[in-house]
């Protein structure tokens, strides 16, 4: 059972994925800089891919484009508008692995509708 348990495993396509994004980031560090350049505060605030690309970049450079645009102290992510028991029931729902993917569907369907 030891020999099993320490035997290599298959790398996760998702670790693979994160790699070449990393890579294809490093690789385009001046364009993604310049992009980040151009952005005015209203569309950062707005827009939740743009502040993703922007921690991207700062978690792999030093560098900060954005140094002149004052940032949220919190970035805004969709759960943030769910209710808490909504939250609480996905996560479960997900942790548990309970129910058919039906169900996990429509909790999430139904919190991503919120107000």
């Amino acid at each position: 059972m030891q020999a099993l348990r320490y035997a290599p495993k298959k790398t996760h396509p998702s670790l693979l994925s994160l790699a070449g994004l990393l890579l294809l980031a490093a690789k385009k560090k001046n364009k993604i800089k310049l992009l980040l350049q151009q952005l005015d505060e209203e569309l950062l605030h707005e827009n939740p891919t743009l502040q993703d690309l922007h921690a991207l970049y700062n978690s792999l450079f030093l560098d900060d484009p954005l140094s002149g645009i004052k940032k949220e102290e919190k970035p805004w992510r969709w759960i943030d508008r769910m209710k808490p028991e909504t939250l609480l029931a996905l996560l479960e729902t997900a942790a548990k692995l309970q129910g058919k993917p039906q169900q996990f569907n429509e909790i999430l369907k139904g919190a991503s509708q919120c107000s």
